[in-house]
């Protein structure tokens, strides 16, 4: 069965759930089990309400919170590229991509 990042965050509940009584691995790898089961029904929904909806696996949920409202940036590959075309000016044309790739190393490091 293919799922798509949408289809995930979209499932119906199973019947049974986690026991608190385990350990935190135990419980972790409960909660994966349990949530694998879970059926796709919709990916149109945001995953962060998803999971606010469905805290019923707890240890999961939090990670998700705290991973998924992470915003995508692309701030740091723009800065790795300003640093690229300062080391590779036109007087540095016949350095071959490997040097210019550890100068850039260098200067980021």
């Amino acid at each position: 069965m293919k799922l798509s990042l949408g289809a995930l965050t979209s499932l119906k509940k199973p019947k049974e759930r986690p026991s608190a009584a385990q350990s935190p691995c135990n419980r972790l790898s409960a909660e994966i089990e349990h949530y694998i089961k879970y059926l796709v029904i919709d990916g149109d929904e945001y995953p962060l309400k998803w999971w606010q909806r469905n805290e019923e696996l707890p240890l999961l949920s939090q990670l998700t919170k705290r991973y998924l409202a992470i915003q995508a940036s692309s701030s740091l590959s723009e800065h790795l590229f300003s640093k690229a075309q300062l080391v590779s000016m036109p007087a540095r044309a016949q350095l071959k991509p490997e040097k210019v790739d550890m100068l850039v190393f260098l200067a980021e490091n």
